[in-house]
């Protein structure tokens, strides 16, 4: 029980940490921080996609890196952002 709780834990924290320095400018070349970012809806759509631009920048694409499915979560949500950059809840 203690271990799931810890695994629980963990992850929350881990999760608001890698949003939170990749809004503040970390470099996000060397972690995909992205991938959260994706997750959560009040990240900035401009702030999740530099982030994913800077990841890629010196990658080389493989099969399974998350390429694709972002393209098309950039796809479906480039039109439905407020002035602020947030995406607007359905």
């Amino acid at each position: 029980m203690k271990s799931v709780f810890f695994f629980i834990f963990s992850f929350v924290v881990f999760s608001a940490s890698a949003q939170s320095n990749a809004s503040q400018g970390v470099d996000t070349s060397q972690y995909p921080y992205w991938i959260q970012m994706m997750q959560d809806p009040q990240a900035p759509f401009h702030a999740t996609v530099s982030a994913f631009e800077k990841y890629f920048e010196n990658r080389e694409r493989q099969k399974g890196d998350g390429w694709k499915v972002f393209k098309r979560w950039e796809a479906f949500w480039r039109d439905r952002l407020d002035e602020n950059g947030i995406r607007i809840s359905p």
